[in-house]
């Protein structure tokens, strides 16, 4: 919650800073007028508040995933990197990202864009330290995407267990690159969750779940 809030301040503030960049590059202007120098350190502050609540939820979930990850079936640690190309120091990163502004200053006018901020940053996993998509088959990506959403969801719950709301999860697809044994797991695991999932193999659900058949129209 409090990383789409502070990411959703970010991008009112990114639009306004890209619509001048447009405005300079189609009047072919070189110079940056003082109304830009605003909004740079405007969307820098706004910037290092996205990365510290993205951070501070990626710890949250460092704490668990693996033992997600092996109830699903996994075996390997994992971990998960805040990849940024400004800083990766959350409480320098405005600084930093303010000296970038400086340094692509002429390329973002011609781009009519903000070539650097967290909308640019990533999360990377690591499994059994390598880069996940290095080392993970199509099958140990799905079972790790499952375990961060499963994780997610239970994050979400936790935090509004006061107010009696539940998170719905949606899933499309997730079992087709699963064998039986994983593809039990992850249901299991689902068991306790209010989720909405789609299959082409109905065969693949257990009885517990309400299911829905939708067919193509003959062409």
């Amino acid at each position: 919650i409090e990383v789409a809030t502070e990411q959703n301040k970010y991008v009112r503030i990114l639009k306004q800073r890209n619509q001048l960049l447009k405005s300079l590059r189609d009047k072919k202007v070189h110079n940056a007028p003082p109304d830009l120098f605003i909004w740079n350190t405007q969307l820098a502050h706004s910037a290092e508040s996205v990365v510290k609540a993205r951070t501070n939820v990626i710890e949250k979930l460092q704490e668990r995933i693996s033992d997600h990850y092996r109830g699903l079936g996994g075996t390997d640690d994992i971990v998960l990197l805040y990849a940024s190309d400004v800083s990766k120091n959350a409480t320098s990163y405005a600084s930093k990202l303010l000296q970038y502004f400086e340094s692509s200053l002429m390329r973002d006018i011609a781009l009519g864009h903000t070539s650097f901020g967290p909308h640019r940053d990533d999360l990377v996993v690591h499994l059994a330290s390598q880069p996940a998509t290095e080392r993970a088959s199509r099958g140990e990506v799905r079972t790790i995407v499952v375990a961060l959403k499963m994780l997610e969801t239970q994050l979400l719950s936790e935090r509004f267990k006061p107010e009696n709301i539940s998170p719905i999860l949606l899933l499309d697809d997730v079992l087709s690159e699963l064998d039986l044994s994983h593809q039990e797991r992850v249901l299991d695991g689902l068991k306790d969750h209010q989720v909405f999932i789609t299959t082409t193999d109905a065969h693949a659900l257990t009885p517990q779940v309400h299911t829905i058949f939708l067919e193509s129209p003959p062409s």
